[in-house]
């Protein structure tokens, strides 16, 4: 049996229609999960880093078991990634994964940043207010910032909206004041 080789795949295949599909080969190849993780956190040139975060976003959203051991390195390179595409495509994985004590104030402090960024992206902001529900139901009185920040962002005519999804999701999910 060949082992299946992330940097060859991306290689050979990052361009071609559906390259999110070629993710099912990582659960059966558990062996690779070292080198996707890897390639996907280490900050490559275009398009290791990218497409391999990618690939690791698709694994996670059907496997996160096989993701878990990884949430460290994961959010390691959250942390420190300044390539925009891939810190909200971690973030999506990050997503995908319960969320841990590991450096979790670190964490909170960027999506915090990310948006109070009248710069950050739509997807990027969009993904930081998804794990910023999850430290609310933790922490609930994060709430009020979260939504002073959000706030903030409708005022200056960015993502409107999302103060209407996160209230809901908090009622949703009986997250209280």
């Amino acid at each position: 049996m060949t082992t299946l080789s992330i940097r060859n795949l991306i290689e050979e295949k990052y361009r071609t229609i559906g390259f999110q599909k070629y993710a099912r080969l990582v659960p059966e190849n558990p062996e690779s999960m070292p080198e996707l993780v890897d390639i996907a956190t280490a900050g490559e040139p275009e398009p290791f880093s990218r497409y391999a975060s990618w690939l690791l976003f698709h694994v996670a959203r059907e496997n996160e078991l096989l993701v878990q051991p990884y949430y460290n390195q994961i959010l390691d390179s959250i942390l420190v990634t300044h390539n925009p595409s891939v810190l909200r495509i971690l973030i999506g994985v990050n997503l995908c994964l319960p969320l841990a004590e590991y450096k979790q104030g670190e964490l909170l402090d960027l999506l915090m940043k990310i948006v109070a960024d009248p710069d950050s992206k739509p997807g990027l902001v969009h993904y930081a207010v998804q794990r910023l529900v999850d430290f609310i139901a933790l922490y609930p009185e994060l709430r009020q910032e979260v939504m002073l920040s959000l706030e903030l962002r409708e005022e200056m005519g960015l993502n409107r909206g999302l103060i209407t999804w996160t209230k809901a999701w908090l009622k949703k999910n009986k997250i209280s004041k």
